[in-house]
């Protein structure tokens, strides 16, 4: 898309251009919904709102490092465990303890130990090397008229994308793990509910050798792959873009498209690092500035840009009969708005509105 040419001043325009330039696939796309009620969606469902310094679903929080900040996001259960191995401390219980503790640290060593550690954290307006490395060719034939979608991915940025690629007509499967179904049923229910609307659903055994060949056969079958895995976890079980093309090879299938979304990016040490919407935001500079505060800017806003962003690759790329390995992330497709923002003199914050619900 060429960003250039489109003004725009704040991040809820530019999801209403995103989805103006998505109907021109198919003009009825979403009817009845600007691309910013897509942003706003599951904070109206939920009633919730970010405060400043604490995000939306009271998960992440800005905290003052000795020497900066420092996103926080302890969205799992088993992240509060991670923190007493983190600071190098006895365990800690609330948010008050963390933050009296994290004062007295430096902000990149905790950011960098942190990552290691598997925790999501991030600095604000982080500055990254070459975090993604597409890999694409030509393919002889346009592919399928209808072509299958195989979604991997949990949670809204892969959902949000797969259900634009089912409005457009495309066949979509939903896989979800039988130990670990997609968060978003019990977290998000009704955006859960309109985001499958339309799609088929599978379960699978991933435990089970018999359900993995199930699985893999139905990659093998796909004309798109959409996962937000990280490249190890699919690596381990044979499911992974390398393995699934050379099956495909031999079974007379042609290339797909194979988008792969993480927090930010597969080449490692990027590849190893956990991130969620609201911290990856911070990380590529959608936060709010005044003065010399910060505060977190729309719910999880990195989520709803990339699903967004991610379906208009995918749909551009088909246009051009171009198939391969896309490895987009949440901060690449943040990182983008940041910049046509500014190029724009616009500024990198959702202004919070009322969505118009589909559900």
């Amino acid at each position: 898309m060429d960003s250039a040419s489109i003004p725009i001043g704040n991040l809820n325009d530019c999801a209403d251009v995103i989805l103006r330039r998505l109907r021109e696939f198919n003009s009825g796309l979403l009817a009845g919904v600007d691309g910013a009620d897509l942003l706003w969606e599951r904070a109206a469902e939920l009633k919730i709102a970010p405060d400043g310094e604490c995000s939306a679903n009271k998960y992440c929080r800005l905290l003052t490092c000795a020497d900066g900040r420092l996103a926080v996001n302890l969205a799992r259960p088993e992240d509060w465990s991670l923190l007493p191995a983190w600071l190098q401390q006895q365990p800690v219980t609330d948010w008050s303890e963390l933050a009296a503790l994290v004062a007295t640290r430096q902000t990149a060593q905790l950011r960098d130990r942190g990552r290691l550690m598997g925790l999501a954290v991030a600095a604000p307006d982080e500055t990254l090397g070459c975090n993604y490395q597409d890999e694409f060719s030509r393919a002889a034939t346009a592919g399928e008229a209808r072509p299958l979608v195989v979604d991997l991915s949990a949670l809204w940025a892969g959902p949000l994308c797969t259900h634009i690629l089912s409005g457009c007509g495309f066949e979509v499967i939903k896989v979800e793990s039988m130990q670990r179904p997609d968060g978003a049923r019990e977290g998000s229910p009704i955006l859960f509910s309109a985001l499958q609307s339309g799609k088929a659903s599978q379960r699978f055994d991933f435990a089970n050798p018999a359900d993995i060949t199930r699985l893999r056969q139905l990659l093998v079958r796909a004309d798109i792959v959409v996962e937000g895995s990280r490249p190890r976890a699919l690596r381990e079980l044979a499911l992974d873009h390398a393995g699934i093309e050379a099956l495909a090879a031999v079974a007379g299938r042609p290339k797909k498209l194979w988008l792969s979304l993480t927090a930010y990016g597969r080449a490692l040490p990027f590849g190893n690092w956990i991130g969620f919407g609201d911290d990856v935001a911070i990380a590529a500079g959608a936060l709010e500035r005044a003065d010399s505060s910060l505060g977190f800017t729309g719910d999880a806003v990195a989520d709803p840009l990339t699903g967004l962003l991610a379906a208009l690759v995918i749909l551009s790329l088909r246009q051009r009969q171009q198939f391969g390995l896309v490895d987009f992330s949440l901060f690449r497709a943040t990182r983008f708005c940041v910049e046509w923002l500014k190029h724009h003199d616009g500024q990198a914050v959702a202004p919070m509105k009322r969505p118009r619900l589909r559900c």
